[in-house]
């Protein structure tokens, strides 16, 4: 008799220990290539970011990279002088911090959000220092995904297109 009043209670705690899974934090990496272009600004990035997925579903790390770009400056000793815009090259060396929220997969695609914030050192011209903000979402299958995002780099808003490898 004792023992048929306890055993639901046993089941149920087995039960509840086997739903239970617990959070696993991991090594996470990526290497993105991407594209941006803005009104003032156009350029080329590769960067790598390294950090702990946590869950499956946080990625936490910094980064560094290689930003090569023209940038329109305008050099006239007025605003609205339309003759007074030239281009210069422009190498930056950003810094950043990251993070990923992934949401839960459906199917095969693996949909997330995407924040950086984060500095520019120019390597080339010392006034291009500046501070980078990004703002995006993206979707992959596996290893490799699309992202597309909003970023505020140097002072100048820009569209980016970024395909990133996993690892």
């Amino acid at each position: 008799m004792a023992i048929c009043l306890v055993a639901p209670h046993v089941v149920a705690a087995q039960r509840s220990l086997a739903d239970t899974s617990a959070v696993i934090d991991r090594y996470a990496g990526s290497i993105t290539l991407s594209v941006s272009a803005g009104d003032r600004f156009v350029a080329g990035r590769l960067t790598t970011s390294h950090g702990k997925l946590i869950g499956n579903m946080l990625f936490a790390g910094a980064g560094t990279g290689l930003t090569m770009g023209t940038e329109r400056i305008h050099a006239a000793p007025t605003l609205y002088s339309l003759e007074g815009y030239r281009r210069r090259g422009v190498v930056l060396l950003p810094l950043y911090v990251e993070l990923r929220w992934h949401f839960p997969e459906i199917g095969h695609a693996d949909l997330y959000m995407l924040s950086r914030l984060g500095a520019d050192f120019g390597l080339r011209n010392a006034d291009a220092v500046g501070v980078e903000g990004m703002l995006g979402a993206g979707i992959g299958t596996g290893r490799i995904s699309i992202a597309l995002a909003y970023e505020h780099m140097c002072q100048r808003g820009m569209v980016t297109l970024s395909l990133v490898f996993d690892f």
